[in-house]
Order: C-alpha cells, then structure tokens, then sequence
C-alpha cells in the first residue's frame, strides 16, 4: 500500500512538473508570437525604428531561410547547381519550405521527449532542462511563422556590426544552445551523463511494461 501512495504520488508530481514546463514554454512562444505580430502592424513598410542611434535598430525582415539567415538548401544549390531548381523556381521554394517543417519537427519533438522524459533531481539537471526548454520555444515560434506566413518575421538589427537580423525566438535558441554545450562541456561529469541517458532510456521502458 505504501509503494502503491510513493508510486501514485511520483506520478502526480511528474504530471504537474510536466504541465509547468509546457505551460512555460507556451508562454514563451506567446512573448514571440507579440513582438512579431506588433513589428508585423508597426513597422511593415516603414523605414527602420532606431533605439540607440547607428547602433540598434528595429528593422521589419521577411526571412525565408533559417534562424539568422542560415539556409542549408540555397547553399547546397549554390555548390552544385541544381538544373532542375534552375529551371522551376517554385519547387526551389517549396523544397526549402519541407526541409525546414520536417527539420522543425525532428528536432522539436526529440527536445521535448527529452524535457518531459527527465527528472530534474538537482540544480544541475534543471538547469539542462531549462536550456533544452529555451530551444524547443524558439524553434516552435519560428515553426509557427514558417507554416502560417511561409517567412520568419525579423527584426532587431544590431546596426554597429551589422549583425544580421534575427528575432525573440533567434535569442530563446542561441541562448539554450549556448547554456546546453556550457553545462555539456563544464559542469555535466560523465557520471551525470550516464544517469541522464539511463533515467531517460528507464522512464521509456517502465512505459512500455505498462
């Protein structure tokens, strides 16, 4: 009877620590979703917003390749030159336009197993799972634009070193995946890593037996 309480209530506590991650990272998404849909209404067609002058600005982008300009098919049609891409402009478009939602999609849904499969025993691995938490927000508010507008909405703009313009989802991203290779590198030993793998892998087999 008291294995069955422990048990119940370990599941309880998995339950409500799993709806507070996703309660986080909705509002996260909704931070992202605001600032693009208030730049979309105040500075479309407009010239540059400048907050601190010849230095940052906010400056209305329509990207149609990834996080900070980066787009793996135009680079690979730049190397090889695909004839059929040169010849049907469209499909070139369309092929971006797949690779990114399946990419999304791949790398959104393996974070998230990971963030609601882990348990956050210490410092250490809540920390982990914030910057996974982080990732997994940008990437979903970015998702969002690429599959209702078909173009990520960008706009800060980083004038001094002409950085290129990215938005409150690009920073969510950057900032996880930064915290995630620091912890990785300096603060994960090998024995956090094992048990980190070993917890996910265990909580993956107790719901198969069930």
């Amino acid at each position: 009877m008291m294995k069955e309480e422990l048990c119940k209530n370990k599941i309880n506590k998995q339950y409500f620590d799993n709806l507070k991650i996703s309660l986080y990272i909705i509002i996260l998404i909704i931070v992202d979703q605001i600032s693009k849909y208030f730049v979309l209404l105040n500075l479309k067609g407009h010239k540059p917003y400048s907050l601190l002058k010849n230095i940052f600005e906010l400056n209305y982008l329509e990207n149609r390749s990834a996080a900070f300009g980066i787009d793996p098919i135009t680079f690979l049609h730049k190397i090889f030159n695909f004839k059929y891409f040169n010849e049907h402009p469209n499909a070139f478009v369309t092929a971006k336009f797949i690779f990114f939602v399946i990419f999304t999609i791949v790398v959104v849904s393996l974070v998230l197993y990971i963030v609601f499969k882990m348990t956050a025993s210490n410092f250490k691995y809540k920390f982990f799972r914030f910057s996974l938490l982080l990732i997994a927000s940008g990437a979903v508010g970015n998702f969002i634009d690429r599959v209702f507008r078909k173009y990520v909405i960008d706009f800060l703009y980083f004038k001094l070193i002409n950085f290129p313009i990215f938005n409150i989802a690009d920073i969510y991203i950057t900032i996880g995946a930064i915290l995630m290779c620091y912890i990785i590198i300096f603060v994960f030993d090998e024995n956090d890593l094992n048990t980190l793998m070993s917890n996910i892998k265990q909580k993956k087999t107790n719901k198969n037996d069930k």
